[in-house]
């Protein structure tokens, strides 16, 4: 989904949403571009808005701070922008970075050093991927994000419900071990599928309870 701001036409909102088979599955990243007065003829600044507050670190080339590094947008070594590329090649290339083995996006780690370390980094982004991607923005934490972009997520969750439910079931016997970040051995706390299971259990009730109070002040 893409939407210019209301405020600002060199501003556009943008959200992602994962795609299957990868530890991204289901969840909704929220990017905002910001385009120089030269455009096309300079990158976008992009920044990725889906990172827990800035806690997360969702892939080798995006940035808990919210940096995508992609050589396009000079955050990175390699092929650079051109006049003929645009939004879509930017959302593309960053579409394509969020595959289903991350951790081999990091130079030098395109085999894995320890056998089970790619296994490990894609346990570590499937749990993060519920917990802040699915969780945290259909809750709306993101108030600058917007209103078409919460009811798509909204109505998304309803549609994908069965889905992070069996996510969630299946790797519930992870629940109180530590994760493992193989990559960049950072302190991620502890698998938490049991409250997770909690969350969404009561973020679905929320929500129909307010679709409920809507629908009757519409009659």
């Amino acid at each position: 989904m893409i939407e210019p701001d209301e405020n600002d036409f060199l501003l556009v909102h943008a959200l992602l949403t994962g795609s299957p088979a990868t530890p991204y599955e289901k969840g909704f990243y929220y990017f905002l571009f910001g385009f120089p007065n030269n455009y096309p003829y300079s990158p976008p600044r992009v920044k990725l808005m889906t990172t827990g507050g800035g806690k997360v670190r969702f892939n080798p080339n995006l940035y808990a701070s919210g940096k995508v590094c992609l050589s396009i947008l000079g955050t990175y070594f390699g092929p650079e922008w051109s006049g003929s590329q645009g939004l879509r090649s930017v959302l593309l290339s960053i579409q394509c970075l969020m595959n289903e083995r991350p951790y081999s996006n990091e130079p030098g780690f395109e085999k894995e050093k320890k056998q089970g370390d790619i296994e490990k980094y894609n346990d570590m982004i499937r749990h993060d991927n519920i917990k802040v991607a699915v969780l945290d923005m259909v809750g709306g934490s993101l108030p600058n994000m917007p209103e078409s972009f919460k009811t798509h997520i909204q109505q998304a969750f309803f549609n994908n419900y069965s889905f992070y439910e069996e996510t969630i079931l299946g790797n519930i016997s992870l629940t109180g071990r530590p994760i493992e970040d193989p990559l960049y051995h950072q302190e991620r706390g502890c698998f938490e599928y049991d409250r997770l299971l909690d969350s969404l259990e009561s973020m679905k009730c929320s929500l129909m309870k307010i679709n409920d109070a809507q629908k009757k002040e519409d009659m």
